[in-house]
């Protein structure tokens, strides 16, 4: 699997396919227990990215490590954010 980085900048981004977009939220994935690593306890991470030019969602989730885990479409993502 190819790395995965985001820009979490607030400053609004163009995608690869121009849409406008800003980070919306960070999730802590709660359903992951947290993890001693190194001295430091960490966590599952959803990461909620808002498209400005429809109000659509689209969302990922990172693990302890900070290796990508997989991508939310924008019920998924709204399923999330609808249970915190």
């Amino acid at each position: 699997m190819k790395p995965t980085e985001l820009n979490l900048s607030i400053t609004p981004k163009l995608s690869k396919l121009g849409r406008p977009y800003r980070l919306s939220c960070i999730v802590k994935n709660l359903q992951h227990p947290s993890k001693w690593i190194n001295k430091v306890e960490h966590w599952h991470w959803y990461y909620m990215f808002l498209y400005t030019d429809d109000n659509s969602y689209v969302g990922f989730e990172f693990d302890y490590n900070d290796n990508f885990i997989q991508k939310f479409n924008h019920e998924a993502t709204r399923k999330i954010l609808d249970s915190l």
